[in-house]
Parts: C-alpha cells; structure tokens; sequence
C-alpha cells in the first residue's frame, strides 16, 4: 500500500479550477489505522461535508450572520420542545455566551453513546439544528478569538464514519502545537477536551461532559497556520496552571496531570509535502473552499 495522497480542492460554486496539496502518512499506528479509514471512505466514495472553512478573509460568516443562524437554530429546537433552549444572542456574542450554548447543546444532543431522549426521538429538524447549532457555536468562537484570516482551518466530516477506541499507544501522540497545513484526526466526541475547557475559561460546562479524546475515525481537520516554540510553550504553561488550580476537582473526575490519556491537544496524521510558500497554500485554498475528492497513492 503507497502512504502518499492528495486532496483536490476546487471553486466551490463551479467544481472547478483545481488545486491540489499532496501528503505523506506519518510513521505512526494511529496513521497507519486512520489511513485504513480514509482509504475505505473514499473506495465507498462516501459523502464529505464541505462547510466548515474557517478565517478566510472572503469568509461570509459575519457575527452578525452567526446570530442569526444561531438563533433560528434554537427556535427549530424550542419549536420541537418548548423553552428548551431559552436563550438567543446577537452580533456581540461572549465566549459565555458560547459556553452556556455549548452546554445546551451537550445535554440535550447527549453523548455519542447516550444521546439525551429529546435526540432519540427528535425529528430529522431537530437533529439536524443541534448539529449545526454546535458547528455555529465553534464557527463563531473561532472568529472571535482568531480573528478573520487568522488560524483558517477546515474540518472534513463524513456522511458514515466507525469510531473505534484509541489505544495506549495512541494518546503519546497528542501535542498542543501543529505544523502547516499537516492533517490531525478530528474531535469525535459531543463534549469538551480538557484543553477546550481551558482555553474557554468554562465554568459551566457539566462533568459529564468534560471527555478527553477516546476514539479516532476518519474525520480529519488542517490547520493553515504553524505553531511557534514560544506559542507552544505558553499553551503547555496555561494549560498546567489551570490544572494546577484545579487538580482535586480534575483528579476526582479521574484525570491526573501525567497521564498521557487526558488527551491534551490533537493528534496529527499526515504530513503536507508541497514545496510552496505558505501564503501561496492560503491564496488558493480561499479560492477553492471545496473538498472536490481524495486522490489515493
């Protein structure tokens, strides 16, 4: 099996005016296992959602827009339950704000294994408004924080996907810093990573919720920004400092500073290989803000 591969993106209006960035697979189990998802979707040529481009500048997500998606996305829910979400927001979202959001939707989309009632016997409208409203929630959050054409990202999920458990091996992979345009496996979880909560300085996120990366599947994101050493090292000191303040609290939830399994950070799968400028990469993924397909070996 060849451990190279290609990602085609094009215009996303036209399906056309290709580029492509080419990969190699990182040396590693978790690659390795990840590459046998990927390989399998695109055999199946299983649909990829291609919504989630982040912080480019032609990005038409305003806070304004955000509000207002936000916003109708709760009435779909309160109009299946009534008062189930009693908030709405406007263009000067908070990052409470995305918090409290955040926690109605991690109690009443539940976790993957034990979605909340509501979710079970909810219509296709509801579901799929709790889907997006949490992919709102992280739209905004992230131009918010990063700004617009800082930290652009996308997040590639497909249509079917299998978690599978990680194994030991597996967690010595996380880091909190990622090198340009490399590929990490996607958080797929409905909660919170314990560097999220961090981050986030949430306070009302429920315990329950709080769930450090178990399972991989073939869902991957791209960051098209590098971590410097200095920002690694603020990262890893911010989140140790929280912990510090907070080690009975985290240590009774089952999570203890050294162990490898509170997941800190992403795991990183693939390792971009063109030789191109940096912002020649981010000049024409604005242009083409579409995942046309997967080009395997």
């Amino acid at each position: 099996m060849d451990y190279d591969f290609a990602l085609v993106f094009c215009n996303k209006e036209t399906k056309q005016d290709e580029f492509k960035l080419h990969y190699i697979l990182k040396d590693t189990g978790i690659s390795f296992k990840w590459f046998i998802e990927l390989n399998k979707a695109v055999k199946e040529n299983t649909p990829i959602n291609n919504t989630r481009f982040y912080n480019f500048v032609n990005d038409p997500w305003t806070q304004q827009k955000i509000a207002d998606e936000i916003n109708l996305r709760i009435d779909i829910c309160n109009n299946e339950y009534p008062n189930l979400i009693p908030y709405k927001v406007d263009e000067n979202l908070t990052q409470e704000d995305h918090n409290n959001l955040h926690l109605f939707f991690e109690k009443y989309r539940g976790a993957i294994l034990d979605p909340h009632p509501y979710y079970i016997n909810g219509s296709k409208d509801y579901k799929k408004s709790m889907a997006e409203l949490n992919i709102l929630i992280h739209r905004w959050e992230g131009l918010n924080s990063d700004g617009l054409g800082i930290n652009r990202r996308c997040i590639f999920e497909f249509e079917k996907k299998e978690r599978k458990l990680l194994i030991d091996a597996d967690y010595q992979y996380f880091k909190l810093s990622n090198n340009f345009a490399e590929i990490y496996l996607n958080y797929c979880e409905v909660g919170k990573q314990l560097w999220d909560v961090c981050r986030d300085e949430d306070e009302v996120v429920g315990e329950d919720n709080i769930r450090p990366l178990r399972y991989y599947s073939v869902e991957f994101g791209i960051k098209f920004s590098q971590t410097t050493l200095e920002e690694e090292k603020a990262n890893l000191k911010k989140f140790y400092d929280w912990f510090a303040r907070n080690e009975n609290f985290l240590n009774n939830l089952g999570f203890y500073k050294n162990d490898p399994k509170i997941s800190l950070g992403y795991i990183p799968v693939a390792t971009w290989i063109d030789d191109y400028s940096h912002d020649y990469v981010i000049q024409n993924i604005e242009k083409r803000q579409f995942l046309k397909r997967i080009e395997m070996g």
